[in-house]
């Protein structure tokens, strides 16, 4: 019996100091990128980047209003391209894949969207938002020295997060995306931040999916019309 009270005993306080060092590490990245009152007063952004599709330059324009919506668009020879997903649907239009109108977009796609309406982003008061945070522990990746953490978001989506030990900056996140019944690993890498509207933001990101991005402008809280996300009939 003491040995079992023991054994359950050391179970709890290593549940305890794992979620104190995850608390700690947060409050930590909160601070370096700007502080929680700062982030509590981002509403809405507006975004301008280059991406490179092989070689090609793509100009991307981003409207996002927190826990909202999200307008996407993107140009390619001469045609645009466009993706919205708000907090209760979605459509998009891709004329270079053949659309001659907007469609609306599929609920389980739609589910791997709505998790980008929260641009605070998910650690920031993540017990609020009904998430759990683990941390993994202490780890190297392409030679510096990182904490790991893993999210679990109220819908069971999980996203690793590689964040630098020195200055408590997101270098990468990894994420399980399901789509069409098959899972993957979708991975981001984060770099070159800069401040914007007295926020600390990456301005280069790598995605696995979409390729490498730099923010060219962005804006804080400006007014968008809500226009932006409604269908064209």
């Amino acid at each position: 019996m003491k040995k079992l009270l023991s054994f359950l005993t050391l179970v709890l306080a290593t549940f305890i100091l794992s979620a104190q060092t995850a608390d700690e590490i947060i409050d930590n990245h909160i601070k370096a990128i700007g502080g929680a009152e700062k982030w509590n007063s981002l509403n809405s952004m507006y975004s301008e980047m280059s991406m490179d599709m092989g070689g090609m330059k793509v100009p991307i324009k981003i409207w996002q209003e927190h826990m909202k919506g999200m307008r996407v668009e993107f140009t390619v020879q001469g045609m645009t391209g466009i993706q919205v997903v708000t907090e209760k649907d979605g459509w998009s239009l891709m004329p270079f894949q053949g659309q001659t109108k907007a469609e609306p977009t599929n609920e389980e796609l739609l589910k791997n969207q709505r998790s980008q309406l929260d641009i605070r982003g998910q650690l920031l008061d993540y017990k609020a938002k009904g998430s759990t945070v683990e941390f993994l522990g202490e780890d190297e990746d392409e030679g510096v020295e990182v904490y790991k953490l893993r999210l679990t978001d109220k819908n069971k989506s999980e996203t690793t997060y590689f964040i630098e030990k020195s200055s408590f900056l997101i270098l990468k996140t990894m994420t399980k995306v399901k789509f069409q019944g098959q899972e993957f690993d979708g991975i981001t890498k984060f770099s070159n931040y800069k401040e914007i509207g007295g926020l600390l933001l990456p301005h280069s990101v790598d995605s696995n999916q979409m390729g490498r991005m730099e923010i060219v402008s962005g804006e804080i809280n400006p007014v968008i019309d809500a226009e932006k996300y409604s269908m064209p009939k």
